[in-house]
C-alpha cells in the first residue's frame, strides 16, 4: 500500500507566513532610503510636514464599516516620513460580547513612509503603522477613536475593554494636487493580536482596508 507522503500543516501557518513575509517586504521597501549616502540630519538635509484627516473603509466582525482619524507626520529629503496617527471605527457595529452593543474600536502609532519619486505628478509610497490600540462594546455610535474608548452619540460607558498590538502595512499613490495639498489613497492590511471580549478574537477586526490621507503642509 502506498503511503501519503503529504504533511497537513495547522491552517494558520500559511495564513501568517504570508503576513510575515508581506511585513518583511514593506520593512526593506522602508528602509531604502537608510542606505544612501546623504544623512538624516546635516546641513544639506530638507525637511517638511504635514497633517490631515484619514478616511478608511474596512470590514470588521463580519460587517463593512467606516473609518476616521488624523495623521501628522515630517518629512525628510522628501523621501522619508515619521509621524503619528490615530483613528477608530465611526460607524455601528454589532458587538458579538455582548451582541446588544455597539463595537467600540480605536489605534494610535507610529507611521513609516517611504516615498518614491516625489517630485513627479502621481508617485508612490510604502507605509508601515505600529502602535497599540482597543476594542470594546458600549452605548450609543460605536467609535472607539484613538483606543480611549470615547464614543460618538450618547458616550455611553464602554466595557470588556481590550489592549491590542497593531501592525498594519500599506501601499500608496500620492497625487501632487497643489504646492501645499497631497491626495494619497492606498490599500493596507490591519492586523491586531490581543485578547479582546467584544468579538470572538482580534482576527475578526483585522482585514483589508482601502484609504484616503489628505495631506496639508509643506513637501
Amino acid at each position: 500500500m502506498r503511503r501519503d507522503s503529504r504533511i497537513e500543516r495547522p491552517s494558520g501557518v500559511s495564513q501568517w507566513r504570508g503576513k510575515f513575509l508581506f511585513s518583511l517586504l514593506m520593512a526593506a521597501l522602508l528602509g531604502f532610503s537608510w542606505s544612501k549616502e546623504t544623512t538624516l540630519f546635516n546641513h544639506q538635509a530638507s525637511y517638511g510636514a504635514y497633517a490631515g484627516p484619514i478616511v478608511k473603509f474596512s470590514p470588521a466582525n463580519g460587517e463593512g464599516g467606516g473609518w476616521f482619524g488624523m495623521r501628522v507626520g515630517v518629512i525628510v529629503n522628501s523621501t522619508f516620513s515619521l509621524g503619528i496617527e490615530g483613528y477608530g471605527l465611526g460607524t455601528p457595529i454589532k458587538a458579538r460580547n455582548p451582541d446588544t452593543a455597539n463595537l467600540m474600536i480605536g489605534v494610535m502609532g507610529l507611521t513609516f513612509e517611504e516615498i518614491f519619486f516625489s517630485d513627479r505628478l502621481i508617485h508612490g509610497t510604502a507605509s508601515l503603522l505600529i502602535g497599540s490600540g482597543g476594542v470594546g462594546s458600549g452605548r450609543g455610535f460605536g467609535m472607539g477613536m484613538f483606543g480611549m474608548g470615547m464614543m460618538s452619540g450618547g458616550y455611553g460607558n464602554g466595557h470588556d475593554m481590550g489592549s491590542v498590538f497593531v501592525l498594519e502595512p500599506g501601499l500608496n499613490m500620492e497625487l501632487n494636487v497643489a504646492p501645499y495639498f497631497r491626495l494619497c489613497p492606498g490599500i493596507s492590511y490591519r492586523w491586531l493580536s490581543g485578547d479582546v471580549q467584544a468579538v470572538k478574537s482580534a482576527q475578526d477586526v483585522s482585514n483589508v482596508s482601502l484609504n484616503v490621507l489628505f495631506k496639508f503642509g509643506r513637501f
